[in-house]
C-alpha cells in the first residue's frame, strides 16, 4: 500500500518531492518495486529482470524530476535519527510527505535505557511535533495485536491524525478475496469522515495494488 502511495505521487504529482524508508526491505529492491509499478511488471528481483535497458530507463523516468528521495535508517544508527533524517527531508528537500514502515522495526536499533513502550511512545510524539512542526505528512505502517490494537504503543494511534486499518483475509480458498486488501478509517482529525474507505486488489504477476473497481 505504501508503495502505491508512493508511485501514486510519482505518476500524478511529479513536481511534489517526498521521501521513503521501508525498513523490511533493500533500497534496491524499494526502488525495484516502484519499476514494477512503472512497467505493470514484477521486477521486485534480479532473476525476475529480463531487460535490464528497459528497468534503468524505467529508473530514469521516476526520478527524472529529482524529487524522489530514498533513506535509510543504518543497523548502526540509533532510532532517533529518524526524527532528524525527516527534518532534514522536510526542511532542505522540501519533502511533503515522508513514508517509513513498519515504524515497530524501528525500536530494536535504539541506544537508550528505555523499554519498547516508553521508546514507541516518545517516538510518537517525536514524529507528531516534527510533522506539525514542518508541515510534513508522516505516513507509516504500525503492526495490529490481536485485540486489534497498535502493538506495543497505543500512543502511536493516539498522536496520529488519521488511522486507516488495513485487512486481508489470508485464509480464503478464493484468491481475489486472498489478495484483496480492505481499508477502514478509524480516525480522520483534520475532516471527520470515518467508516469503510474502499478495497484494494493485488496483482502477483505485476506485484502491485490497484484500488477495487465495483
Amino acid at each position: 500500500l505504501m508503495r502505491f502511495f508512493e508511485y501514486m505521487l510519482i505518476r500524478d504529482h511529479p513536481g511534489m518531492p517526498f521521501a521513503f524508508c521501508h525498513l523490511e526491505e533493500s533500497q534496491q529492491r524499494s526502488l525495484l518495486g516502484l519499476v514494477s509499478y512503472h512497467l505493470q511488471r514484477n521486477v521486485t528481483r534480479k532473476d525476475l529482470i529480463e531487460d535490464k535497458a528497459e528497468v534503468e530507463k524505467a529508473i530514469s523516468e521516476i526520478t527524472s524530476g529529482e524529487n524522489v528521495h530514498l533513506f535509510r535508517v543504518g543497523v548502526d544508527e540509533d532510532s532517533m535519527v529518524l526524527v532528524d533524517r525527516i527534518k532534514y527531508y522536510a526542511n532542505v528537500c522540501d519533502c511533503k510527505y515522508v513514508f517509513i514502515e513498519p515504524i515497530q522495526d524501528i525500536m530494536h536499533q535504539r541506544q537508550d535505557s528505555s523499554n519498547t513502550v516508553e521508546f514507541l511512545d516518545k517516538l510518537a510524539v517525536n514524529l507528531s511535533r516534527t510533522a506539525a512542526e514542518t508541515g510534513c505528512g508522516i505516513i507509516t505502517i504500525a503492526h495490529m495485536n490481536e485485540t486489534g490494537n497498535i502493538r506495543d504503543s497505543r500512543m502511536l494511534q493516539k498522536q496520529a491524525s488519521v488511522r486507516v486499518d488495513l485487512e486481508r483475509n489470508i485464509e480464503s480458498t478464493d484468491e481475489e478475496i486472498r489478495n484483496t486488501t480492505t481499508l477502514t478509517v478509524r480516525k480522520n482529525r483534520p475532516v471527520g469522515p470515518t467508516g469503510f474507505a474502499g478495497e484494494m486488489i493485488f496483482d502477483p504477476y505485476s506485484f502491485t495494488l490497484s484500488e477495487k473497481a465495483y
